[in-house]
């Protein structure tokens, strides 16, 4: 199987998933209600459990499996040391160009 039809199938429904859930919450006029972090964390196991069994059954290796679950600890490191040090650099670029264009406001 050509990889472009793959990912391009797999692209495909998750879009058209997406859209189709959309569709469906804007016409029930569907309210979200916030979820508990807890539930947010065991729904995002589970995810990568399924995904992660789902790829190495496919492969017929384990070790996929092995791999996919060791991805959770480090996304769950990487992500939110990722979101901060990105804040951190964003916050200090336009403290920096602030503090620069109110040297030049004050020349006037």
């Amino acid at each position: 199987m050509n990889i472009y039809v793959y990912f391009g199938g797999v692209f495909g429904t998750l879009l058209g998933t997406t859209i189709v859930l959309v569709l469906i919450a804007r016409a029930t006029q569907w309210k979200p209600k916030p979820i508990k972090r807890i539930w947010g964390m065991l729904v995002v196991c589970a995810a990568v459990i399924v995904a992660g069994s789902v790829c190495s059954i496919a492969a017929r290796d384990i070790h996929v499996l092995y791999w996919w679950l060791l991805g959770l600890p480090v996304a769950a490191v990487l992500f939110p040391l990722t979101l901060v040090s990105t804040t951190l650099c964003v916050r200090l670029i336009y403290a920096t160009l602030f503090a620069i264009l109110g040297l030049f406001r004050g020349r006037r």
